[in-house]
């Protein structure tokens, strides 16, 4: 990857092919580092961007053709993550003084799924974009819909926003989960298993622990905790109070006596209501 871009950035290219060599000293010029920083920041944005072009163009258009694109953009975008991440290693950006300049370094020396190998890059993207195919192309048959399965959009959301069919309901929200989640559910689950992979290769216990590392706390679970005790009182009330409302507006149905809300008759297909 070539970064002579600039005189400085000359200077540091010669840098890196010492260190690479096997110097053991590494840059402490926070100069240095935050052109380092410009180039990469500059180059990555422009990947970056034809990556988004591509998986909105696929997302707008499920083909196999623009599903290869966005493929093909993934792998590109995470060839350079690699990079960078590997890159970071030469400066000894703990160190360095200037708070932000040190924090955009932890991040980018984390390179997420761009750390596995080429051909488990490709195969997470495939896995992703199969997942919101599958998704956003998937059809109901309900009983009375002979004529025409129903999509997502807007067939089941506006059913779900607009009946109070308590069978009809039923019937199409776990028929949604049929044709969806339980297709998916073995990607998925391969897919967990590179992003947890990818996340000890980068030195963390899990993707969970990878993505609350974003939040940059150190009991980010035991302040998730303490915010819950907070609004659980207003949390419970407000629960009581719908399911309350439900049950007498679908009385005469299999409405639970206690405990859960039906999540069919929340009207919204992804409601999951416990």
């Amino acid at each position: 990857m070539n970064v002579t871009t600039s005189p400085m950035l000359a200077s540091i290219a010669v840098l890196l092919v010492f260190l690479g060599g096997g110097w053991s000293v590494k840059i402490t010029d926070e100069t240095l580092a935050r052109d380092w920083l410009k180039e990469f920041d500059s180059r990555g944005r422009k990947l970056d961007y034809v990556s988004t072009v591509a998986e909105w163009n696929y997302v707008t258009n499920l083909t196999e053709h623009n599903q290869k694109l966005t493929v093909e953009a993934g792998l590109r975008l995470s060839e350079f993550q690699k990079a960078v991440a590997y890159n970071t290693t030469y400066f000894d950006w703990k160190s360095l003084k200037d708070d932000g300049l040190k924090r955009q370094f932890l991040f980018l020396s984390k390179a997420g799924l761009a750390i596995l190998s080429a051909d488990e890059v490709e195969k997470a993207d495939t896995l992703r974009t199969g997942m919101e195919e599958t998704y956003s192309t998937a059809k109901v048959c309900l009983p009375g819909h002979t004529a025409k399965c129903l999509t997502l959009e807007p067939d089941l959301t506006r059913m779900f926003s607009t009946s109070s069919n308590w069978k009809q309901l039923r019937l199409a929200w776990k028929g949604w989960r049929d044709v969806t989640g339980k297709k998916m559910k073995a990607d998925y689950a391969e897919q967990v298993k590179l992003l947890n992979k990818a996340a000890r290769l980068d030195g963390l216990r899990d993707e969970g622990e990878a993505r609350r590392a974003v939040y940059e706390m150190d009991d980010f679970e035991g302040e998730l905790e303490r915010i819950w005790q907070e609004v659980k009182p207003l949390y419970q009330n407000l629960h009581a109070y719908v399911r309350r409302r439900l049950a007498e507006k679908y009385a005469g149905h299999d409405f639970p006596s206690e405990g859960h809300i039906p999540a069919h008759i929340m009207g919204i297909h992804y409601f999951d209501i416990r």
